[in-house]
């Protein structure tokens, strides 16, 4: 039988979260509709000039950090930042130990050629390795840890050297996270609740994640307050984050053509351009397909896509016909985190929802 999807959207009917109007569209697309396909951008640019204006007033060191992964969006962040806002930036690398090496080629080429500071930050591996295996055999997953080292690292270090804006290149009208959020979704309280279930408390002490809490607000949430005064910036005791894509047309198409001509950015060609940063990314999004019974990360990502018009509903159909088959970096994980392949049915099996 074939899949019901949204008429707009490609999004399936039974994508955790999904609710259609009679016309038969969903709410992803409708929201869209209502929050970002009419969006004054020249009234978003010119918040956005507000507050650039009032961080360069506190004269420090770095006015932004801006976290990177060698993708395309933190990449874009750093070019325009750097060539259009002209802002002194500290970019951030988390290394994962599964990042690919054309992801650090385009750091380094990134930073290089616009002359911006980098720090790389690599966890100890045999705690990263022991992490990831607790959230791939319990949860069927294995993003969180990441996901938590990531922020984890910039919010410490943007406290550390005094840097009051961390600048991402999170898109909410291109990302598919948004939507996927009742497949996958990482908190604190969440990622500190399954250590605790499985007695590996232990496993972070003296780590970057040592002094998380389960309260901890690691998306940084500002209350919808996107325009902040010179004096509430002076008295801020956590960094304020941003979403460049919040402010700016964010056209795909413009974005791949620009870093790739004015920064040389390359393609992890066994990854593909959406996620050329973790060697992972087809697990990643198998393993959602698998939980969802219906969607993995092409089919969000295509998703945003055709609702943003930036690419046609036959040609995403084509694009998702083989992301519910097993890549080879699955078997391949298993085996640098020394996984029994007998708990395959375990993985498959197992959510994070009794953790949430």
């Amino acid at each position: 039988m074939e899949t019901k999807r949204c008429n707009k959207c490609i999004l399936p009917e039974k994508l955790p979260g999904i609710s259609f109007n009679s016309e038969g569209t969903c709410n992803h697309c409708i929201d869209y509709e209502k929050e970002w396909k009419h969006r004054d951008y020249i009234q978003a640019k010119s918040e956005l000039d507000e507050i650039i204006s009032n961080i360069k007033k506190l004269n420090r060191k770095y006015d932004c950090l801006i976290p990177v992964s060698g993708g395309k969006d933190s990449i874009y962040t750093l070019y325009y930042a750097k060539t259009f806002l002209n802002l002194n930036i500290l970019a951030v690398n988390f290394d994962n130990r599964f990042q690919s090496e054309v992801a650090i080629d385009n750091i380094y080429n990134a930073t290089n050629k616009l002359g911006i500071d980098v720090a790389i930050f690599k966890p100890n591996w045999e705690t990263q390795k022991q992490l990831i295996r607790a959230f791939l055999i319990n949860a069927g997953e294995f993003c969180t840890p990441c996901n938590v080292g990531i922020r984890m690292t910039m919010i410490q270090t943007a406290k550390h050297y005094n840097i009051p804006l961390i600048f991402t290149g999170i898109s909410p009208q291109n990302d598919g996270f948004f939507a996927g959020r009742g497949i996958y979704t990482y908190s604190a309280a969440y990622f500190l609740k399954l250590l605790k279930a499985h007695g590996l408390n232990d496993l972070i002490k003296g780590t970057l994640y040592d002094d998380l809490q389960p309260d901890d607000d690691l998306l940084l949430v500002n209350e919808g307050k996107r325009v902040i005064s010179l004096e509430a910036l002076q008295k801020l005791t956590r960094p304020f984050l941003l979403d460049l894509p919040y402010y700016l047309e964010w056209k795909e198409k413009d974005i791949f053509n620009t870093i790739e001509s004015k920064l040389n950015w390359k393609v992890a060609e066994k990854i593909g351009k959406e996620h050329t940063d973790c060697a992972l990314t087809p697990v990643k999004s198998y393993l959602k397909y698998q939980h969802s019974g219906c969607a993995g990360d092409k089919t969000l990502k295509y998703a945003a896509l055709v609702r943003t018009g930036q690419a046609n509903r036959k040609d995403a159909l084509d694009a998702i016909k083989l992301e519910n088959q097993e890549p080879k970096e699955f078997l391949m994980l298993l085996d640098k985190l020394e996984i029994d392949h007998s708990l395959i049915p375990q993985i498959l099996s197992n959510t994070q929802q009794k953790y949430l």
